[in-house]
């Protein structure tokens, strides 16, 4: 398994690009030609390309009402969808307890 990397966005809206090359261990500029574009991603997208680079993915995006993660979150490392406002909407990257977010933060105490 990779050691996660922080990837930031090279625009308002390409944190699932960020996210994407951070889950894959690739650059910014590959996933940005994965994706063909660097503004908004649907979850679709992203499927689709982690699924190209052989990653395991479930078929849709699972909502979850959690504001920290909790017991499982020492346990594994995903792609997390983040509301925040009415139509804010921003893709992290959470590694074993660590949150990894493409504005070029990272929280190293989130469990």
């Amino acid at each position: 398994m990779i050691k996660i990397e922080l990837v930031t966005q090279i625009t308002d809206s390409a944190c699932g690009q960020a996210c994407v090359a951070m889950l894959a261990g690739i650059s910014l500029e590959e996933s940005l030609k994965l994706f063909g574009h660097s503004h908004a991603t649907r979850t679709h997208e992203i499927i689709k390309v982690l699924r190209g680079l052989g990653f395991r993915t479930a078929d849709r995006l699972h909502v979850g009402p959690f504001k920290r993660p909790t017991s499982w979150a020492s346990k594994c490392r995903g792609l997390f969808h983040v509301r925040w406002r009415k139509n804010r909407h921003h893709w992290v990257v959470h590694d074993f307890g660590k949150v990894f977010d493409p504005l070029g933060y990272t929280d190293r105490k989130s469990t």
